[in-house]
């Protein structure tokens, strides 16, 4: 990793929220889980972030491929998942102290439609502490990040426990566009408050 911007986030802690319905396990199929938590965990390191990592998968536990050591569990059906992983990212960054840097790395499917996934995204990194990086699928892994995301390759990730930027498949037929609030600088947005649920997250 070069980018100088992200260096005080190398030593912090990492947290990643993985999507399992969405971002299943690719072949091989003799891969577990362990492996890809391992692979995970290496890829991290080796893009210079050194901390602790902590990962948490969602979805329909009963559609989940194989025993997922390595990870904790939150229950959610296919419908809400996106909506759980938003509210628990919300949460550790709420109570996360002030100062202090944190890596926030979502293993998603499509969330171009997702409004409150994209405005709590644009929300975290414009607040300064929290570098959000992106991991989706190839199919769906297209499109104008949001402003100071990374994009990992999630298939990749998985298996290979290597880092493909999804901006280095440039010009292949892939799926999916963000909604990206191009028109806000990044100063416009620190301090904003949230609504998840009809419910206002404020920054302390």
């Amino acid at each position: 990793m070069n980018d100088s911007s992200k260096s005080r986030f190398y030593g912090a802690k990492t947290i990643v929220f993985w999507q399992f319905e969405e971002c299943p396990i690719p072949i091989p199929d003799d891969i577990i889980s362990d492996e890809v938590e391992a692979n995970i965990s290496s890829a991290i390191r080796d893009m210079g972030y050194y901390g602790p990592v902590t990962m948490r998968a969602y979805g329909d536990i009963y559609k989940l491929q194989r025993e997922c050591c390595g990870f904790l569990i939150f229950y959610a059906t296919s419908e809400t998942t996106q909506d759980k992983i938003l509210v628990d990212l919300l949460g550790q960054a709420v109570f996360w102290p002030r100062d202090s840097p944190i890596n926030l790395m979502l293993i998603v499917g499509d969330i171009s439609r997702h409004a409150g996934l994209l405005n709590a995204i644009d929300t975290l990194v414009a607040h300064g502490n929290f570098n959000i990086i992106l991991s989706q699928p190839q199919n769906v892994a297209s499109g104008q990040p949001p402003y100071g995301v990374d994009k990992w390759l999630w298939e990749d990730l998985a298996v290979n426990g290597k880092v493909k930027l999804c901006e280095d498949l440039a010009g292949e037929d892939l799926a999916g566009e963000y909604l990206v609030r191009e028109d806000l600088a990044r100063e416009d947005l620190a301090g904003e408050d949230l609504a998840v649920d009809g419910k206002v997250i404020p920054w302390i």
